[in-house]
């Protein structure tokens, strides 16, 4: 399912409420439109919340994710980007300006915002330049899964198969996998996974729909068959993938990511450029899966698209 509000996913509908979307909009009914800094060309605009906000700084609530408002009065949807935890202000007689304190999070923060407008702009764009992210996906949850509950290589494999097909789903309203689907995935399964298509194939074919994480859980536990997943869920699964990852709302972020498609590609994106990261699971992840010049290729595409954003 695609869900292109990270609040919108499982863990994000929790860390907003409706009062908190009402102050977001009133920002935008309030604020000098000279101040936003990137416009797509369908309007969309990206916003950063900072501490010069013409509004109470304090009545606005901390967005941990890129927010999609639409402000009374605007058609266009506007990206919140709240770049406050990683910034102070210095104030002077001639001018105020900002000073960062954590560029390498804040750094994050704007990448996840110009793909969530990608993703709204241009979903086949993002499917097609930043492929491979769909492959650490999948490394990364059968890595945890199978490290946490003992699985064999070829549990472990399954594990993998289920995921990568997941991660398809999210640029897709399809209820159920159609058969083109099915081809596609297992052709890709099988070049990313080194597994025959012989042992692929069945896996794919026995899927069930899949829209949330609660449905990957399962389709992961048929696939596997037997009891030594029995207690698995979304909830556990969110929590052993904590520890792959570090940082400002790290666990918030990895949970949303698991079914927002902007937020995991600037994860696998940072993960491989910011020394800050390059001792967690996941950049081990991208390493391991980034072999023959694929993850340099992710790299320089994920480049080209926050850079053009940037000059727009």
């Amino acid at each position: 399912m695609i869900i292109t509000d990270a609040y919108s996913t499982t863990y994000g509908q929790i860390e907003l409420d409706e009062s908190d979307l009402g102050k977001l909009q009133s920002i935008l009914y309030i604020q000098d439109y000279n101040q936003k800094k990137i416009t797509f060309s369908t309007g969309l605009n990206i916003y950063y919340i900072t501490p010069f906000t013409k509004k109470e700084v304090t009545e606005i609530p901390l967005l941990k994710f890129p927010a999609i408002i639409s402000g009374p009065g605007h058609e266009q949807k506007t990206i919140m980007v709240d770049i406050r935890p990683f910034i102070n202000t210095q104030r002077t007689l001639k001018e105020d300006t900002i000073i960062a304190t954590n560029q390498t999070e804040m750094t994050l923060a704007i990448i996840r915002g110009v793909l969530n407008a990608y993703f709204i702009d241009d979903i086949s764009h993002v499917k097609s330049s930043l492929k491979y992210a769909n492959t650490v996906y999948a490394g990364l949850i059968s890595d945890t899964i199978g490290k946490r509950f003992g699985l064999n290589p070829e549990e472990q494999l399954k594990v993998f198969i289920v995921a990568y097909a997941y991660y398809t789903t999210l640029f897709t309203n399809e209820k159920e996998l159609t058969e083109n689907h099915k081809l596609l995935i297992i052709k890709d399964a099988t070049l990313a996974s080194r597994a025959g298509a012989h042992f692929v194939k069945p896996i794919v074919e026995a899927l069930t729909p899949m829209g949330y994480v609660t449905d990957l859980v399962t389709n992961i536990k048929n696939a596997v068959g037997g009891v030594r997943l029995e207690e698995l869920n979304s909830g556990l699964l969110i929590t052993i993938l904590a520890s792959t990852w570090y940082g400002t709302f790290s666990k918030e972020i990895l949970a949303v990511s698991l079914e927002h498609v902007p937020t995991f590609t600037a994860i696998v994106g940072v993960s491989s450029t910011q020394r800050f990261w390059k001792k967690s699971l996941i950049y081990s992840i991208c390493e391991r899966y980034g072999k023959g010049g694929k993850l340099e290729e992710y790299l320089r595409s994920l480049s080209r698209m926050t850079m053009d954003a940037e000059n727009e």
